[in-house]
């Protein structure tokens, strides 16, 4: 059986996992999320991904992210 850890790091594409419900706690990211946001994942762990929301943030983006979490949209994965 592969860990999460070892599944994440199979990819260099961004990857963070919430929990599955709200209100949707990190549990894990794998180094090219470190990489891009320049966060590490003691720094994250617990927290939402609210944290990387500002002002610049675009609205309609954040509605469909908002909707594909309440309504358990599988498609999340591709936000």
């Amino acid at each position: 059986m592969v860990s999460l850890s070892e599944a994440l790091s199979l990819s260099d594409d961004a990857r963070i996992v919430t929990a599955a419900t709200p209100p949707y706690t990190i549990v894990h990211t794998n180094t090219a999320w470190s990489k891009i946001t320049g966060y590490k994942f003691h720094e994250v762990v617990g927290k939402t991904p609210a944290f990387l929301q500002g002002p610049a943030t675009e609205l309609p983006a954040l509605k469909e992210l908002h909707a594909a979490l309440a309504s358990h949209d599988p498609r999340i994965q591709a936000i």
